[in-house]
């Protein structure tokens, strides 16, 4: 009898497999394993990722321009550079990557935080350009639109950039050099007196100890060439200003916040602006400096009675610009009010460099509300110089000022600068040689020497004694007896604007420092040359600044080429047919 196959009967699941899913067990069990791997791989990673960056800084800083740090540039043979905040500004690592440059270059490297010298750079390929040279390269792929409106950047973006992307020059970069100047000057002192000294003017110039030496040694550094070097009687302060210069620069110092005589004192009143503001308010107002005052140092100033101001005139402005411009910018408002209340044309391109140079965009304005009031004559061409300057910001600025002071019979000269090329470009001269325009900074400080004549008669007018390095700043200034000085009354050289700027490694002396910036001639590098060749002036932010003034001035856009705004507005009267 054949048995049916049954189907065996399901039996009923265990509790265990009720309640547990065990695939699922075995998935969250691999997946911290996972976890902890990739965790571990990451922790050992991480040291390589740190080091890139700095390997990455490292290589940026043995090809980036010499505008940033000490020995960047190539010189050419037998020229050596001196960069922004000289060699103390780098890190050992780059200074014994850059040491086969001269040794007189780099005096005593001092390592400097590197959040401090962040500075965004374009990759090039060595031999590095310079600065400029590769702003260029980096602006010409990706020029931002031709309509835009000047950069209003604040003061201290303006400030760092400066400090950052500006190289320096320094007199004692090979060390000695104060020293050799001041001893070349004493040798060259004359043994006696002229009968009739004549008086300082252009056909005839009294002759100062020190000139000749002063220009025989620096032609020896090649990196003090190009400075814009005032000779004869453009270096020297007319006789009938000296006492006036003397008075003014005297009382000025006296007064500003940390002044020679204030920085004796600890009181929060050594800090104060108020002394300094109100004397500038009495000193515009025709007022006695003091009168009426509760201020103590007004007070004493008054009481001294060692200087004779008189009223406000066109003699001052040099002393108070050259005092004042680097002060904070309430400081510098009152500058502007001041140069407002002198009339004639001196004081109006005063103004109008105070609205092209000053940092601060509320004291900017102020120039240009007070420039509404003159003659256009009498500051257009400032303004239209200042398109042409090879730091891009001031352009800005002054295509800004032109257009709030509409200023639309500059028109015709705007036009013309279209076809101008970059004014940071290699040009050649009429005598068949290239030079390149570039900005540099001045440590007011450290360059006594670059800037001034050495004094060595204490009858000598407007004395200013020479700070020692790696000592305190003297707190006489003008009144002491002993030490070294230079005479103010004689400058070589004069600066565009002045900044205070933070120094790292500043010893015994002010963190915060002046830094006087004005435009050299050189011969440019051959790398510099390379580069320029075959390009052409499609864009530059300056150019940006004139076609900026253009559209806003005449309410037209001809597009971007001088040819397209000639025949936008022939026959307008604005433009004359090229």
């Amino acid at each position: 009898m054949a048995v049916a196959h049954q189907k065996p009967r399901d039996l009923p699941k265990t509790e265990l497999e009720t309640v547990i899913h065990w695939p699922i067990i075995a998935v969250a069990a691999v997946l911290p394993v996972l976890f902890l791997a990739m965790l571990i791989g990451s922790v050992l990673g991480l040291g390589d990722r740190k080091q890139a960056p700095q390997q990455t800084a490292t290589v940026a800083q043995r090809t980036s321009p010499p505008a940033q740090e000490a020995g960047k540039r190539l010189a050419a043979p037998g020229q050596t550079t001196v960069a922004k905040k000289t060699a103390a500004a780098l890190s050992p690592t780059t200074v014994a990557q850059i040491s086969e440059l001269p040794p007189e270059v780099l005096p005593a490297p001092t390592p400097e935080p590197e959040q401090a010298r962040q500075v965004a750079a374009a990759p090039v390929s060595p031999p590095a350009p310079p600065a400029d040279v590769r702003r260029a390269e980096a602006t010409e792929a990706s020029a931002p639109s031709l309509s835009r409106r000047p950069q209003r950047l604040s003061e201290h973006y303006l400030a760092m950039s400066l400090r950052d992307a500006v190289l320096e020059v320094d007199l004692d970069a090979v060390p000695g050099w104060s020293a050799k100047l001041q001893a070349a000057a004493k040798d060259d002192l004359p043994t006696s007196k002229p009968a009739t000294p004549a008086a300082p003017n252009k056909e005839s110039v009294p002759r100062l100890q020190g000139v000749k030496p002063y220009f025989d040694l620096l032609a020896q550094r090649p990196d003090l060439s190009g400075l814009p070097v005032r000779k004869g009687a453009d270096c020297q302060t007319d006789k009938n200003a000296v006492e006036t210069m003397q008075g003014l620069s005297l009382t000025l110092r006296f007064l500003q916040p940390g002044g020679f005589r204030r920085s004796k004192s600890t009181s929060n009143e050594a800090k104060d602006e108020a002394p300094i503001i109100e004397f500038l308010t009495h000193l515009r107002e025709g007022r006695e400096p003091g009168e009426g005052s509760k201020n103590q140092l007004l007070k004493e100033l008054m009481e001294l009675r060692r200087v004779k101001l008189g009223k406000l005139s066109e003699a001052m402005i040099p002393t108070l610009v050259q005092v004042l411009q680097s002060q904070r910018a309430p400081v510098r408002l009152e500058l502007v009010k001041l140069l407002a209340a002198i009339k004639g044309p001196v004081a109006t391109a005063a103004l109008a460099r105070r609205a092209l140079f000053d940092l601060a965009e509320d004291v900017r304005e102020a120039a240009v509300r007070e420039l509404k009031q003159r003659s256009q004559k009498e500051y257009r061409q400032v303004l239209l110089d200042g398109l042409r300057y090879p730091w891009a910001p001031v352009a800005d600025h002054a295509a800004d000022a032109l257009v709030a002071l509409a200023d639309r019979d500059a028109a015709p000269s705007l036009v013309a600068l279209l076809d101008k090329p970059d004014p940071c470009a290699p040009v050649r001269t009429k005598d068949h040689k290239w030079i390149v325009k570039e900005l540099v900074g001045v440590n007011h400080l450290r360059n006594c020497f670059l800037c001034h004549a050495p004094s060595f008669d204490r009858k000598d007018p407007v004395r200013g004694l020479v700070p020692t390095p790696g000592e305190r700043l003297p707190v006489e200034y003008y009144e002491s007896s002993r030490g070294i000085f230079v005479r103010a009354d004689v400058t070589y050289l004069k600066q565009d604007f002045s900044v205070v700027q933070p120094v790292p490694y500043h010893d015994k002396w002010p963190a915060l420092q002046r830094y006087d910036y004005l435009v050299r001639e050189r011969e440019p590098t051959a790398p510099e040359l390379s580069f320029w060749a075959g390009k052409t002036a499609a864009w530059y932010p300056q150019r940006d600044a004139v076609l900026f003034a253009l559209r806003q001035l005449t309410g037209k856009d001809a597009g971007d080429s001088a040819k397209d705004w000639h025949q936008a507005l022939k026959g307008t009267g604005s433009v004359p047919s090229p």
